[in-house]
């Protein structure tokens, strides 16, 4: 028995024991398991006393009377703050091959996000997500307009930084490439080296005023630059497919919640901001600690990026509480200290330059 129901090292070795079987099975976990796979030199009375005083303090839950038992978010938070305390491991063949994919992309920083949360999705089964690395005080350079085809053009353009981002926009009206080589002279210099934020400001105003001047060619060309410039709540999404294939998600209800709450940007961008301003590097998030009332039948693994010593983005996972926070943690940390780097040179490069 647990003297004062304070843990010794003894319940809390049961207790990682237990949490890790959880994660590995999805079986409530029983005492004779424990004892058959972990030992600990004890007997499966003493391991089952054990766990029922786990079970007092809140750590663990029994499903049903003659189940065994479940981590609860306390117990899987005890879980999560004892391997974050350790090196966690690292699969060096998973991670050499992602990073050889991402290095493949590096010239693009909206390629190289959507590669990432693609491949994490991929590695994983979760879903993941990719905060793009641009903030309101980013200064736009240069803009251009391709066009694809009748229905869609593409946008790109550089910032002050040497970041290039690209954007394929559909468009509802035939408009022809000389007529958006003009659009974007006049996009160009309106716009160059102002930041987001001032353009944000601008913008509206000079659409309102387009209106009355009866441009048509520029007022589409503002809406355009609209679109694409003014998308700061960009986020790079995949696996929504893997999570449906989890056992924890047989009901369709909890995967419904989760879609709803991503397709919310105003409060998946809250929640990103609170990482990416308010946290130092990996953060995690299990069930009901999450703001969000949709999520707490999940867990987020993620870890901000910076450029130089600026946090810019965040890359996320969000999987089942039972995730396997060992793999999601070493991946996601070793992917933002990837793209850390990548920024980190390529402004300092800019810095040598300029």
């Amino acid at each position: 028995m647990l003297k004062g129901k304070v843990m010794d090292e003894r319940a809390k070795k049961i207790l990682m024991a237990v949490v890790e079987s959880y994660i590995q099975r999805l079986d409530p976990v029983g005492s004779r398991h424990i004892a058959k796979k972990y030992g600990f030199d004890i007997s499966s009375a003493t391991i089952r006393n054990v766990m029922a005083d786990l079970e007092e303090l809140g750590y663990l839950l029994q499903p049903h009377t003659s189940a065994g038992r479940i981590p609860t978010d306390k117990g899987y938070r005890f879980y999560v703050n004892n391997i974050l305390k350790e090196q966690v491991k690292v699969n060096e063949g998973l991670l050499k091959e992602l990073m050889k994919k991402l290095q493949e992309m590096k010239d693009s920083i909206d390629l190289l996000l959507e590669r990432t949360a693609r491949s994490l999705a991929h590695i994983t089964n979760y879903v993941s997500l990719a905060s793009h690395p641009f903030t309101g005080d980013t200064i736009i350079k240069r803009i251009d307009i391709k066009k694809l085809n009748n229905s869609q053009i593409l946008f790109s353009f550089e910032t002050a930084e040497g970041n290039l981002k690209r954007r394929i926009l559909d468009i509802p009206v035939t408009i022809s490439q000389n007529e958006l080589n003009e659009a974007v002279m006049y996009i160009n210099s309106m716009f160059s080296g102002y930041s987001l934020k001032e353009i944000r400001e601008h913008i509206f105003y000079e659409i309102e005023r387009e209106k009355v001047a009866c441009d048509a060619l520029i007022s589409k060309a503002l809406r355009l630059c609209r679109e694409a410039l003014l998308a700061e709540d960009m986020l790079f999404v995949y696996g929504f497919s893997q999570v449906f294939e989890l056992p924890d998600f047989l009901n369709i209800t909890k995967i419904k919640e989760l879609i709803k709450a991503i397709e919310n940007k105003h409060l998946i961008l809250n929640l990103l901001d609170e990482l990416i301003y308010k946290s130092d590097g990996m953060k995690v998030i299990i069930g009901s600690e999450n703001q969000i009332k949709e999520m707490h039948d999940f867990s987020i693994v993620a870890s901000t990026y910076y450029e130089m010593d600026r946090p810019v983005g965040a890359i996320c996972l969000i999987g089942p509480k039972r995730m396997d926070y060992g793999k999601a943690i070493s991946i996601v940390k070793a992917v933002s200290e990837f793209i850390t780097n990548l920024l980190s040179d390529r402004r300092k490069t800019w810095l040598t330059r300029n």
